[in-house]
C-alpha cells in the first residue's frame, strides 16, 4: 500500500470513529428525516402534468416568396450557445407571464393575482435534444389549468413573436426612409463630380484620346526616323562635293557669285597680268630691281582694286586666293548643287525639330493619361457605389414594406397541450428513500460539526499528537458484573478487578502498562514516579490503585502514596481510614511507620492524612524529599498519586523529586487547552514525563492503532490484552 492509500484510508477511518462517537445526534437527524419525508409523500396532494411543444423553423411562406425569410431567424451571438435556450428564457420572461396570468385571471387562495415567481415555479421550458423543439410542461394540482397556463403561454410567445419580428420590420422601413434622400444627394453629387472632372479635362473618352495619343506618337516616330535617314543622305553628298571643291559651302556660294561679276573679273583679269609680268621678271632682275619694285606697286594696286570690287559684292572680305575667284563651268554645277544640298539638308533639320516638338508635346499629353485615369476611376467608383447602395435601399424598402404586412413569426405550435387524467408524483417510498439519503448525509455533516466544535481530546491517537509523549498503556472502559454503574469519573475498587477474572482484558491492560514501564528506563531502574492528570474525573486515582495492585501481584514490594492532599480519594478506594498519613508525617504530627497501612501481601497505602492549609509548602520540602528517600530504600516501587495539573503544581513539583511522571488521559474529558497547558507545566518544571495512560477509553470508537486484539496463550484458552507499546 502507498502512502497515499495510507492517508485515505486513515481519513476515513478517522470519520468513521466520529459517527461513532456522534451516533445519537446523527441517529436522531437520519430518523427525522426519514419521518417527516415519509409523512409529506403520504400528505401530498395530487399533481397533475401537461405538457406542450413549440418546434422553431423558417416561415413556409417567407421561404417561397424570398420576402423576409431572415426575421424571426434563430442564430447564436457564439457558435458555442443554443439559441433555443434564449427563447426558453423569453418564454418564462416576467411579461410572457405576467400576460398569462391576466389572461387567465389566476389568483392565490386569498383572491390576489398569483406573482409570476410562483407561477414559474412549477413551469418548466426544455429543449428536446437533436431538435428544434422546445417542451412547455406546468405541474399543477388542477388538470385543466396546467392545460390552459401551457396552451396560453405558447399562444402568447407566438403573438409576442409576430409583433418583435413586426416592430423589426417597421424599425428596418422607417430606417431605410431616412437613408434613400441620402443616398440619393450621394448618386447626385457623385455624378455632378465626374462631369466636371471631364470638362475639366476636355475629356469626352478618355480612352478614345490614350489611344490615338498612342497612334499619333508611333506617326511621328515613324516620320522623324524617315527624315533623319534623308538628313544623313544629304550630309554625305555635302562633304563629297565640298571635298571635291576643296571649299566649304560658304566660299563656295562666296567664289560663285564673285565669278558672274564683270568688275570682279575685270580687276581680278589686270591683277594675274601683273602677277604674270612680275614673275617674268623676277626671272631676269633681282628683287631690288626698279621694275621688280614697279611692278610689287603695281601688284598691290591691282589687289586693292580687287578687294574693293569684291567688297561691293559681299559684306566679308576676300579670304580666299584670286584664283578660286574665276570657276570654271564643272565647278559652278557643282557649287549649285552643294547649294542645294545645303538647302535641303536646313528644310529636313526644320521639319525634324518641328516633328520633335510635337512629339514632346503628345508625350507630355501621354503622361498624364494615368493619373487622370485613376481621378476618373474613383470618381467612377464612388458613383456606382452611390448607385448600388440607392438601388439596394430601395429593393430593400419594396420587401420590407411586403414583409411588414405579412404574419411572420418563428415558431409555432407543435402539440397543445392536453387536460392529464392521472396524477404524476413520486411515491412514498421514494421519499422515505430520498428522505433517508438526506437525513443520512445531514446525520453525518452533524456528526462532523458537533466533532469540530467539541475542543475536547477525543481519541487516544489525538492525545499522542497532542502532548507528543508515548502511550504507555491503553485501560478499556468497563463496568462491574452485578454492580450498579459507577457515575462519571467514580472509581471502582481494584480488588474486583487486579485478577483476570471477570475483566481479563483489562487485567491484560495493566500487565502491559506494568512490562512498559520496564523499557520506558533501561539504563535506571525505575523506583519512584507520580501518577496525575491534566483536569479532575480522568481516573488517575484508579490507574494509580490498579497499577500499583498489578505490580504487586508480581512479588515486588510496593507503596501507594495519596498525595492529593487537596482531595484525597485513595482510602475510599481501598475502604480503609484516613488517620495518620502523609500531612501528619511531614509536618511532625506522626511517624512513618504508623503512617503507613498494608492492603495485600505485597501492596501497602500511606494515606492523606489530614488536609493542610497549603499543601504545597509541605510537597515542595526538604522533609518531603527525605520521606521518598527512606521509602525509596524499604520498598521495590513507590507510586504517587497527586492532583490534577490543573490550578495545582503539586504534580510538577513531586516529579522534579522522583524517578519520572505518567499522564492518565481519559478521552473526552480534558480539552485541548487544558491538555496544553499540563504539558507547558510539566515541561517548564524539567520532570521527566515517562508517557501516557489512557483511561476508560471506548474500543468501538477508538482508532485501530490503539485497539485491542486478543490472542491465546499456548496451553491456554484465556484471551489476553495484547497493545502496541512505543508509539509516540
Amino acid at each position: 500500500m502507498t502512502a497515499k492509500d495510507y492517508t485515505d484510508e486513515i481519513d476515513l477511518q478517522k470519520y468513521l470513529l466520529v459517527l461513532r462517537r456522534r451516533w445519537l445526534p446523527a441517529s436522531l437527524v437520519f430518523v427525522s428525516s426519514v419521518v417527516l419525508a415519509g409523512v409529506y409523500g403520504i400528505t401530498r396532494p395530487p399533481v397533475y402534468l401537461t405538457s406542450g411543444t413549440l418546434i422553431f423553423a423558417t416561415n413556409a411562406t417567407t421561404s417561397l416568396t424570398g420576402v423576409g425569410e431572415n426575421l424571426g431567424r434563430l442564430e447564436p451571438l457564439f457558435l458555442s450557445n443554443n439559441p433555443l435556450d434564449t427563447q426558453a428564457e423569453i418564454l418564462t420572461s416576467d411579461t410572457l407571464i405576467q400576460q398569462v396570468i391576466e389572461d387567465l385571471k389566476l389568483q392565490d387562495e386569498e383572491g390576489r393575482e398569483i406573482s409570476p415567481y410562483a407561477l414559474k415555479m412549477n413551469l418548466s421550458v426544455k429543449a428536446i435534444p437533436g431538435t428544434d423543439v422546445l417542451r412547455i410542461s406546468y405541474e399543477t394540482d388542477d388538470p385543466e389549468l396546467s392545460a390552459k397556463v401551457v396552451n396560453r403561454l405558447m399562444e402568447t410567445y407566438i403573438q409576442y413573436d409576430i409583433r418583435t419580428n413586426r416592430a423589426d420590420a417597421a424599425a428596418a422601413r422607417e430606417f431605410i426612409e431616412q437613408e434613400l434622400p441620402v443616398a440619393e444627394i450621394a448618386v447626385n453629387e457623385a455624378a455632378a463630380d465626374l462631369q466636371q472632372f471631364k470638362d475639366r479635362n476636355r475629356i469626352i473618352s478618355l480612352e478614345d484620346e490614350s489611344k490615338s495619343a498612342v497612334e499619333s506618337l508611333a506617326v511621328l516616330e515613324t516620320q522623324i526616323s524617315q527624315l533623319r535617314a534623308e538628313l544623313a543622305s544629304g550630309q554625305t553628298r555635302s562633304r563629297e562635293l565640298m571635298q571635291q571643291l576643296e571649299m566649304d559651302v560658304a566660299t563656295a556660294v562666296t567664289s560663285n557669285t564673285l565669278s558672274q561679276v564683270p568688275g570682279v573679273q575685270q580687276a581680278l583679269g589686270s591683277f594675274q597680268a601683273i602677277q604674270a609680268e612680275l614673275s617674268q621678271a623676277r626671272a631676269r632682275y633681282t628683287d631690288n630691281h626698279p621694275i621688280i619694285e614697279n611692278l610689287k606697286r603695281q601688284e598691290a594696286a591691282a589687289y586693292d582694286l580687287l578687294q574693293t570690287q569684291v567688297a561691293q559684292v559681299v559684306t566679308q572680305p576676300l579670304e580666299t586666293e584670286p584664283g578660286r575667284l574665276q570657276l570654271g563651268t564643272l565647278q559652278q554645277q557643282l557649287v549649285s548643287q552643294l547649294v542645294q544640298t545645303e538647302v535641303d539638308r536646313l528644310a529636313l533639320e526644320s521639319r525634324i525639330g518641328s516633328l520633335l516638338e510635337s512629339r514632346d508635346r503628345y508625350l507630355d499629353w501621354s503622361s498624364t493619361f494615368p493619373n487622370l485615369e485613376k481621378q476618373q476611376q474613383q470618381l467612377v467608383n464612388r458613383l456606382r457605389a452611390a448607385q448600388t447602395t440607392y438601388e439596394g435601399l430601395l429593393l430593400r424598402q419594396q420587401q420590407i414594406q411586403l414583409a411588414e404586412n405579412q404574419t411572420v413569426g418563428n415558431a409555432r405550435i407543435l402539440d397543445y397541450a392536453s387536460v392529464p387524467t392521472d396524477s404524476v408524483g413520486t411515491s412514498s417510498k421514494l421519499y422515505v428513500g430520498a428522505g433517508g439519503v438526506g437525513g443520512f448525509l445531514m446525520g453525518i455533516a452533524i456528526a462532523v460539526l458537533l466533532d469540530l466544535v467539541d475542543r475536547s481530546v477525543k481519541t487516544v491517537k489525538e492525545a499522542e499528537i497532542l502532548f507528543g509523549w508515548p502511550v504507555l498503556g491503553v485501560i478499556p472502559k468497563y463496568r462491574l458484573t452485578g454492580l450498579t454503574p459507577p457515575l462519571e469519573g467514580e472509581v471502582v475498587a481494584p480488588l474486583t478487578i487486579a485478577h483476570a477474572g471477570p475483566y481479563p482484558m483489562v487485567s491484560d491492560a495493566y500487565q502491559m502498562l506494568q512490562a512498559n514501564l520496564k523499557f520506558v528506563s533501561s539504563d535506571k531502574r525505575l523506583k519512584t514516579f507520580v501518577v496525575t492528570s491534566s483536569v479532575p474525573e480522568e481516573g488517575k486515582t484508579s490507574v494509580a490503585a490498579q497499577l500499583a495492585m498489578t505490580i504487586s501481584q508480581s512479588g515486588r514490594k510496593v507503596l501507594l502514596i495519596e498525595a492529593d492532599l487537596r482531595s484525597p480519594n485513595q482510602h475510599h478506594v481501598w475502604g480503609v481510614m484516613n488517620g495518620i498519613g502523609l500531612s501528619h508525617v511531614l509536618v511532625g504530627e506522626g511517624n512513618l511507620e504508623e503512617s503507613l497501612q498494608p492492603i495485600s501481601e505485597n501492596l501497602t497505602l500511606m494515606t492523606a492524612g489530614v488536609q493542610p492549609p497549603n499543601p504545597l509548602a509541605l510537597l515542595d520540602s526538604e522533609q518531603m524529599a527525605n520521606v521518598l528517600g527512606n521509602l525509596s530504600q524499604q520498598y521495590d516501587m513507590v507510586i504517587i498519586d497527586t492532583p490534577p495539573l490543573a490550578g495545582a503544581a503539586d504534580a510538577a513539583i513531586l516529579g522534579k523529586m522522583t524517578d519520572g511522571v505518567i499522564l492518565v488521559v481519559r478521552p473526552r474529558v480534558a480539552d485541548s487547552a487544558s491538555a496544553t497547558a499540563a504539558k507547558s507545566l510539566l515541561s517548564r518544571s524539567n520532570a521527566t514525563v515517562l508517557g501516557l495512560v489512557a483511561n476508560a477509553v471506548e474500543m468501538k470508537i477508538e482508532h485501530d492503532d490503539y485497539s485491542p486484539y486478543t490472542t491465546k496463550a499456548k496451553g491456554s484458552s484465556e484471551p489476553r490484552f495484547r497493545l502496541p507499546i512505543g508509539k509516540s
